[in-house]
């Protein structure tokens, strides 16, 4: 694989504590990158990464991903001093995520107006892998000419949790997929189950065995051929998990969002400590 090297730093997105940056890249294309410094980071990229490989032939809406390399000879334009400093630690392989150009992020408010099956396709692809970190306030859907983009899958926690030797508790993280923006009580599995069957394991094999090695020793990623087999597993076994896991869903009341977010502050560090993990 031809390796992608960053030109220029081109501007920085001010939005959350990542702050992602736009890059000018070796093949002339511009992309978002997303930094990898530090386990979390990498593992969050690492999970980004192989979700959206593994699903490319199913959610063709997706785009693409790939690393790049961000070196001494990258030229850095932002002029903010803390920015220069966080490209310049970030140095090595990076996330980069196609830009889309005119691109906005779509707002919960604005309702869904594109396509039913792909709705429900991405909230089952969330709920198979307990993506947890797609909600009504913070959706990680881009917009343009009325076609929807989802970006951000670096919270899939079944598969995060095997980039991290952590085995995150469906049963546990399971509520969190209430307050997914597209979930809807009327949302059927079957169609979603057998377009997954497309994806083969070697298909998930090869997504593992692109992942820059010093990414995945600072992730915390020993066995790629292990998480590999894992991964499959679970989308072997969707057609168990997701007709029980709506039920499931359905079953749960319906919060508000003020309601979300008070229970949220006060059950967060409990939840993870008591709840999230098993250690």
């Amino acid at each position: 694989m031809t390796t992608l090297y960053a030109k220029e730093i081109l501007r920085e997105f001010r939005q959350g504590s990542s702050v992602p940056m736009l890059a000018l890249a070796s093949n002339d294309k511009q992309y978002i990158v997303k930094w990898s410094a530090g386990s979390e980071a990498a593992a969050g990229v690492l999970t980004d990464f192989i979700v959206n490989r593994i699903l490319r032939p199913v959610c063709s809406f997706l785009p693409d991903v790939q690393f790049i390399y961000v070196g001494e000879n990258t030229v850095i334009h932002p002029i903010h001093q803390e920015v220069r400093e966080l490209v310049v630690f970030n140095q090595g392989f990076n996330l980069a995520i196609d830009y889309l150009e005119g691109a906005s992020e779509w707002n919960y408010a604005d309702g869904w107006k594109g396509n039913t099956s792909e709705r429900a396709l991405l909230f089952l692809v969330d709920l198979l892998f307990l993506n947890i970190d797609r909600t009504q306030e913070n959706p990680n859907i881009l917009v343009r000419d009325g076609a929807y983009y989802p970006i951000d899958f670096s919270c899939a926690m079944s598969v995060r949790g095997l980039v991290e030797g952590v085995d995150y508790r469906r049963e546990a993280l399971l509520p969190s997929l209430k307050r997914h923006p597209l979930y809807f009580d009327e949302c059927h599995t079957g169609e979603f189950v057998s377009r997954m069957a497309v994806v083969q394991r070697h298909d998930i094999e090869q997504a593992f065995a692109a992942i820059p090695q010093e990414l995945a020793a600072r992730a915390g990623l020993h066995n790629r051929s292990a998480a590999a087999e894992r991964v499959y597993d679970q989308l072997q076994h969707a057609g168990d998990i997701l007709p029980a896991e709506m039920e499931r869903l359905r079953a749960l009341p319906a919060y508000s969002a003020a309601e979300r977010k008070a229970r949220e502050r006060s059950n967060r560090a409990a939840f993870e400590a008591t709840f999230g993990k098993n250690t």
